[in-house]
């Protein structure tokens, strides 16, 4: 395994790592949402509840001013609570937003790691096969030769001396 490799290594895990704290922090800001929509439904509930019952109290030929007065606080304070639980879900939601690209964005350099150490190590491969062919065609080449070496014929040797 080559130093770059290893680098490489060594920042894929602590990508993974960064990873799983995103996960983490995605699905804590998705709860958060999904109880912010909860408690924005309940109030809505009750605000139309509140405003129901004042109309209605309204409608009555004899009105409580007491009554009355108390009704239209609890509506305003209804309508108030449903407002602070919807800026809450406008902030959960963005937080969930947030989380969300934060996740995808660690995932973006997590698969980005990956690809540049599968792209070392296929080179690492491929220097090592190349190598491994060189080695291969170098003994082929000596095999060769000695077997030329081998087949050609010794060549003739003159003998001094004459003929008898």
């Amino acid at each position: 395994m080559t130093a770059q490799e290893r680098a490489l290594q060594a920042l894929s895990s602590l990508v993974r790592f960064e990873v799983a704290i995103a996960g983490a922090e995605a699905a804590a800001a998705m709860l958060f949402s999904a109880r912010a929509n909860r408690e924005v439904a309940a109030a809505l509930q009750r605000c139309e509840s509140s405003e129901q019952a004042l109309q209605a109290l309204l409608l009555r030929p004899e009105v409580n001013p007491a009554l009355l007065a108390s009704s239209r606080y609890l509506f305003r304070t209804q309508r108030t609570s449903l407002q602070g639980c919807r800026t809450q879900q406008k902030i959960a939601q963005g937080q969930e937003e947030l989380a969300r690209e934060e996740l995808a964005n660690r995932r973006n350099r997590e698969r980005s790691l990956e690809r540049a150490l599968d792209f070392e190590r296929r080179k690492r491969r491929l220097k090592q096969e190349q190598q491994e062919f060189g080695i291969a065609d170098d003994l082929w080449s000596q095999q060769l030769w000695a077997q030329q070496r081998l087949s050609e014929p010794e060549p003739l040797r003159h003998v001094r001396g004459g003929r008898s």
